[in-house]
C-alpha cells in the first residue's frame, strides 16, 4: 500500500516536472528573440543581451515554485529584462567611474603622505564595516557594492523596504560618525 502511494507521488512529480519543462520551453521559444532585441536597445551589445536573457530564464526556472504564473508572464519577462539591463548599465557606469577615479587617485597619490592616508582610510572603512551588526552590514554592502535597490534587497532578504531604508540610514549615520576625521582631512 505504501509503495503504491510512493509510486503515485513519484509519477505525479514526474508529470509536474514534465509539464514545467514543456511550459518553460514554450516560453523560451516564444520570448527569447524578442527579449534579445529588447535588451539590445539598452545595452547595445548582443552577447551581453543574450547573457541577460539567459539569466532571466535561469532565474525563472530556479524560482518556478515561488513565482505567481497567474500574472501576465510577458509583462513579467520584459520587466525583469529591463531591470537586469538597468542594473548592468548601472554597474558598468560605476566600474567606469571607479576606473577613472582610480586612475586619478593613482596619479595624485604617488607621494608617501597620500599613500599612508589612503591606507588609513581603507583600514578605517574596513574596521567600521566590521563593527556594524551583520544584517546592517549585509544590507549596506548589497546596496553600495552590489548596486541592488532597496526593493531588490527587500525581496532577497525577505524583509520590508522600510527595514532596508532604516538600516541604510543607520549605516550611513554610523559611517559618517566613524569616518568624520578623514572628512576633515579632505577639506
Amino acid at each position: 500500500m505504501r509503495s503504491n502511494i510512493e509510486n503515485n507521488k513519484k509519477k505525479q512529480q514526474e508529470s509536474e516536472e514534465s509539464h514545467d519543462i514543456l511550459l518553460y520551453e514554450k516560453l523560451f521559444k516564444q520570448y527569447y528573440k524578442p527579449l534579445i532585441r529588447f535588451a539590445y536597445r539598452y545595452v547595445h551589445d548582443e552577447s551581453i543581451a543574450e547573457n541577460i536573457i539567459h539569466d532571466v530564464f535561469l532565474y525563472l526556472w530556479d524560482e518556478k515554485k515561488r513565482l505567481d504564473f497567474t500574472i501576465n508572464i510577458k509583462a513579467y519577462l520584459y520587466n525583469a529584462v529591463k531591470n537586469r539591463c538597468l542594473k548592468y548599465l548601472n554597474r558598468k557606469e560605476i566600474e567606469i567611474k571607479y576606473k577613472n577615479l582610480n586612475i586619478t587617485l593613482t596619479q595624485e597619490n604617488r607621494n608617501p603622505e597620500n599613500i599612508l592616508m589612503n591606507k588609513e582610510l581603507e583600514s578605517a572603512i574596513s574596521e567600521a564595516l566590521s563593527e556594524m551588526p551583520d544584517k546592517r552590514r549585509e544590507i549596506f554592502l548589497m546596496n553600495r557594492f552590489d548596486g541592488l535597490t532597496y526593493s531588490e534587497i527587500s525581496f532577497i532578504l525577505n524583509i520590508s523596504i522600510k527595514t532596508v531604508e532604516t538600516q541604510m540610514s543607520r549605516s550611513l549615520k554610523y559611517l559618517r560618525k566613524k569616518l568624520s576625521p578623514f572628512f576633515l582631512l579632505l577639506i
